[in-house]
């Protein structure tokens, strides 16, 4: 099992990940044959949560 707690501000505020530190989890997890799976699909969640955010502040 993998968890990841990020503390406040970053917390609440949603933002992607950059891609030098989505391929060093994706290692991580592909160095321990760690399904990827649970990570891409936190990914995608993130990704709408941030074009939610972004459409909120737009409008």
């Amino acid at each position: 099992m993998f968890v990841y707690m990020m503390n406040a501000p970053h917390k609440d505020v949603p933002a992607r990940p950059s891609k030098f530190y989505l391929d060093g989890i994706l290692e991580g997890y592909k160095d321990n044959q760690i399904p990827t799976d649970s990570v891409m699909k936190a990914v995608k969640r993130t990704r709408q949560e941030v074009k939610k955010e972004k459409n909120r502040y737009t409008r």
